[in-house]
């Protein structure tokens, strides 16, 4: 499908995949809220799901760094090559670069929904519960998130860089956990 729609309507498809991203958004912003989580019921169920599938993404092993669009935003980045790179570039690679690129930042903002969902359990019905501790078990799904944190990264020149406001920027060693 990727092959027949890359070509012609690529923007309208990195749209569509970017509401995605924008709905996410706007689930993390509501969700900060506790009595948004009290309001939501039952409904909450599917919100539950959908984070359970993108931890689970996230912890996949699914290499994201392997389509990333930001990797040539450092400071030593030599326009020469990067213009190279663009002139090979397939309409295809371009789609799933964008694909990569928003599903992974719909994955880190999964990680803050998370954290809302937990901390505002106490408010959610008691299936809400049951399916973030007992089905999907999110408690679990974080650990491998915190031991390897997708968020940092060891840039090809052997620097650290972390993920601040959904561009990787270089950090000092010491300051990766904060």
């Amino acid at each position: 499908l990727k092959s027949r729609v890359a070509g012609r309507n690529s923007i309208r498809i990195y749209f569509i995949l970017y509401h995605e991203a924008t709905v996410v958004n706007l689930l993390e912003v509501l969700l900060y809220h506790k009595h948004v989580c009290e309001a939501g019921g039952e409904k909450m169920l599917e919100i539950v799901d959908y984070v359970a599938r993108k931890l689970a993404r996230l912890n996949s092993g699914y290499d994201f760094s392997a389509h990333d669009c930001n990797s040539s935003g450092s400071k030593d980045f030599d326009a020469k090559e990067y213009a190279a790179e663009l002139e090979q570039r397939t309409p295809e690679d371009d789609l799933t670069r964008h694909l990569t690129e928003i599903e992974f930042r719909v994955c880190i903002s999964s990680c803050a929904l998370a954290r809302f969902l937990c901390e505002h359990a106490d408010s959610m019905p008691l299936s809400v519960v049951s399916r973030i501790t007992d089905t999907h078990d999110i408690l679990i799904l974080l650990v491998p998130l915190i031991e390897n944190p997708p968020w940092t990264r060891r840039s090809n020149k052997g620097k650290w860089q972390k993920l601040i406001d959904q561009k990787w920027s270089d950090v000092a060693p010491i300051d990766l956990m904060k």
